[in-house]
């Protein structure tokens, strides 16, 4: 195939899961000689961008009252002509738009070949807390911004909530798995850690609600065992008060080892008893790959929507059904008192390679 120009849109780059798939996919892509360009909302950028990458960072600003009522609107003219002075450069063949925030700026944009790639699972995070008419409101939301669009799912579970739950119609879909550098990883986890913590488990994820920290902790504590708990992630102030709170709540402060983002983040996984997931959903779970990959265990429960994708044919012992919480205890005490390594298949790595995925979007074209 020619080479071609694609146009990655997205919030910002900070330190989260479909951050890290678009930068994987950047670079991959523009190694293989396309030229790719990066368009975001927000100046927050948390990894190491790879070279030669041409990236813009809108101007407009959401204000406050009817400012911010059209923001997206000016948003999306802004984004319109950096595009089209792109296109006049190096014609634009492919546009990707990532995460919603984004998607509702790129809705309005006049270009044919644009693809929405949602990476979570849209109904489970953002409506079913809601109830009445501010949740019917919400489904219409969804419905209005994807239905008769390209879209892209990075798990079948994320396309069923999004057909089923939301009921949108798209104009076109695809599956696309998120794709992982295998050796690199491999690599990389090889890496010396800049701390060394003994005997620990792991869990990494952005600080958010949707990872349940709180859950985490509070199984944690009731694990009862000498072992600590590195959490490793990104979030805002609050979120990291919150999860402070929580620590002494279950007196876990000798316990508990909270880092910041860690753009590498394979050393500290390896060398982990196990990688722990206690999300309420997920829209794929890269870290349930990725620490496999190292060849660390994982305990999962089976929430929305990766994780059965990921673990129920190969590693069924690691997937817990949601909420049994004395099912997830007790594989930990198991994994704390005999630590054990696994091995991925070579299907497995055929899965998520990430060869296969940049040909996956390439045919997109």
């Amino acid at each position: 195939m020619l080479n071609k120009h694609i146009v990655f849109l997205i919030p910002s780059l900070a330190g989260g899961g479909a951050e890290k798939v678009v930068l994987r996919l950047v670079e991959g892509l523009s190694q293989q000689g396309h030229k790719i360009s990066i368009v975001l909302l927000h100046p927050k950028i948390s990894y190491q961008l790879p070279e030669n990458i041409d990236i813009s960072i809108l101007k407009t600003k959401k204000g406050k009252g009817l400012s911010r009522l059209t923001y997206f609107f000016r948003a999306s003219k802004e984004l319109q002509n950096i595009i089209d002075s792109k296109n006049e450069v190096s014609p634009v063949d492919l546009v990707i738009s990532n995460l919603p925030e984004m998607d509702q700026v790129t809705r309005f944009l006049h270009f044919k070949n644009i693809y929405f790639c949602i990476h979570n699972s849209l109904y489970q995070g953002k409506i079913t807390q809601s109830k009445g008419i501010k949740k019917i409101i919400k489904i219409i939301k969804f419905k209005t911004l994807y239905n008769g669009k390209k879209l892209i799912f990075v798990s079948e579970g994320v396309k069923l909530d999004m057909l089923i739950n939301l009921k949108v119609t798209p104009l076109q879909s695809k599956v696309i798995y998120n794709p992982f550098p295998v050796q690199r990883i491999m690599e990389l986890a090889s890496k010396p850690v800049k701390k060394e913590l003994g005997g620990y488990f792991i869990h990494v994820g952005r600080f958010n609600e949707q990872k349940r920290h709180d859950r985490l902790l509070r199984l944690f504590a009731q694990s009862a065992f000498d072992d600590k708990l590195l959490l490793l992630g990104e979030g805002s102030d609050q979120q990291k008060k919150k999860i402070t709170h929580f620590i002494q709540q279950y007196s876990l402060s000798d316990k508990v080892v909270l880092f910041d983002f860690q753009e590498n983040p394979y050393p500290y996984i390896k060398k982990a008893k196990a990688l722990l997931l206690t999300s309420d959903y997920e829209g794929f779970g890269n870290v349930l790959v990725e620490a496999l990959l190292c060849g660390t265990p994982v305990i999962s429960f089976d929430c929305p929507s990766g994780p059965s994708e990921i673990l129920s044919a190969e590693f069924p012992e690691s997937l817990i059904p949601m909420n049994d919480e004395s099912m997830f205890i007790s594989r930990l005490k198991k994994l704390a008192l005999q630590p054990e390594r696994v091995k991925v298949s070579a299907a497995f790595v055929d899965r998520f390679d990430e060869n296969k995925i940049f040909k996956a979007y390439m045919e997109l074209l």
